[in-house]
């Protein structure tokens, strides 16, 4: 085995050059809670649909919303309460 180590992603220098514009963005979401739908949702969702070039996209609010949509598109009749959260 090996004690080399994996050097984790440089976050902060890939990302160095979006700031201004993230910044701006992260404005326009405060001040209008555009992170709760409304039209910054909507256009994401648009623009992300049109990426994956799809039809639809719906914006969940968590990754176990988003696999729970999943299973049910795949066609699985979950119960309510099918997905729950264990804390060590």
């Amino acid at each position: 085995m090996s004690d080399e180590k994996v050097p984790f992603l440089d976050l902060v220098t890939a990302h160095r050059g979006l700031q201004d514009e993230f910044v701006e963005i992260l404005k326009t979401a405060l001040n209008s809670a555009g992170f709760i739908g409304g039209p910054m949702v909507q256009g994401f969702e648009e623009d992300f649909a049109k990426f994956c070039e799809s039809r639809f996209c719906v914006g969940v609010g968590s990754g176990t919303d988003a696999l729970r949509l999943a299973l049910i598109a795949a066609g699985m009749k979950l119960p309510a309460a099918s997905c729950g959260v264990l804390q060590n």
